[in-house]
């Protein structure tokens, strides 16, 4: 039957022309819908724009959309909903709980055929998440191994490592001087209560490059493609536009270590915002920024400084600290 299907596919595309689509209206207004929030609206200007995707074994794309608000939140990751879309333009989507508020970093598909997330959330630290589905609309977030003692803030999780009958992961702190490992079964992994066993680390494994299958991906600034070379569908979705605008923060230190950057944040006592990191790479070197506040106003910035300068004069670091300006 799939190969009568290929045929019968191939035998269109020669005499078909490439038909270009994108979201079907009524499963626009469901997914606007699904993600508004306060002023975050499709109708207040909020687009639906990609987020990540990954061609499935069944040549399915699985596409993750987020609704962009085209400003600078506080909060730095966009909740993201699945949709499923095959070569002939036929979309699925559910919603209720299916949605992903972390960053998303990776997507997999294991020899089982299970799809897999890997996400960090970034909010005064980072906290790895994980999710799964058996057929890419229905999403169950992974429970992970408890007391892991690697860093209760500041954690990140590799790509798992799926063989035939074994899930592992492995979590590391920022600065990669804690590196614990765990692994399970497949079944217990998707259970409500996996049971993982600590296994020694295992050294990275080389990542296979992807499979876009039939599947032909276009990027540019504004927008990306994916054409099917079999059935001539040709789908264009908007990548979010950043709209280049100044913000500022104080800059308290840099710092090679995280270790480092928490013994200074401890010293930040009363301060009208809280402190937070923020991991930046300078040729190639990585740096722990330690950050108050965010404005849209350098005046509102020195004043702020100017303030708590004043209220801290015994602490070395605050005395430091400046203005630091940055672009969304």
């Amino acid at each position: 039957m799939k190969k009568l299907t290929i045929l019968l596919l191939l035998t269109f595309s020669l005499f078909a022309k490439e038909r270009t689509f994108t979201i079907p209206v009524q499963l626009q207004l469901k997914l606007c819908e699904q993600l508004a929030q306060n002023t975050n609206r499709c109708e207040n200007g909020s687009t639906l724009d990609y987020y990540k995707h990954l061609v499935l074994s069944d040549d399915r794309l699985l596409i993750f959309l987020y609704l962009n608000e085209h400003t600078k939140s506080y909060k730095p990751t966009s909740t993201a909903i699945p949709v499923v879309v095959n070569s002939i333009g036929e979309w699925r989507a559910t919603f209720g709980e299916n949605s992903i508020s972390e960053d998303i970093e990776s997507l997999h598909q294991d020899p089982h055929n299970n799809i897999w997330v890997r996400a960090i959330w970034h909010l005064e630290g980072l906290f790895p998440a994980l999710y799964h589905s058996p057929d890419a609309i229905h999403w169950k977030r992974t429970r992970l191994p408890e007391n892991r003692d690697v860093d209760c803030c500041f954690e990140s999780i590799d790509e798992p490592i799926f063989l035939w009958n074994t899930v592992q992961l492995t979590f590391r702190n920022l600065d990669n001087t804690k590196i614990k490992s765990w692994a399970t079964t497949y079944k217990s992994a998707m259970s409500n209560t996996p049971i993982w066993q600590p296994v020694p680390n295992s050294p990275a494994m080389q990542k296979e490059p992807v499979d876009e299958g039939s599947w032909k991906v276009n990027t540019s600034s504004k927008e990306i493609s994916f054409s099917n070379n079999l059935s001539k569908l040709k789908i264009v979705l908007p990548i979010g536009e950043k709209r280049s605008k100044k913000f500022y923060h104080i800059q308290v230190g840099a710092f090679s270590k995280m270790s480092s950057a928490k013994i200074v944040m401890k010293s930040l006592k009363n301060m009208p915002y809280i402190p937070f990191t923020k991991v930046v790479v300078v040729n190639g070197k990585k740096y722990i920024k330690l950050l108050i506040g965010e404005f849209t106003s350098k005046r509102k910035a020195k004043f702020i400084l100017n303030k708590i300068k004043k209220e801290h004069q015994n602490n070395v670091n605050i005395q430091k600290a400046f203005i630091l300006t940055s672009k969304l």
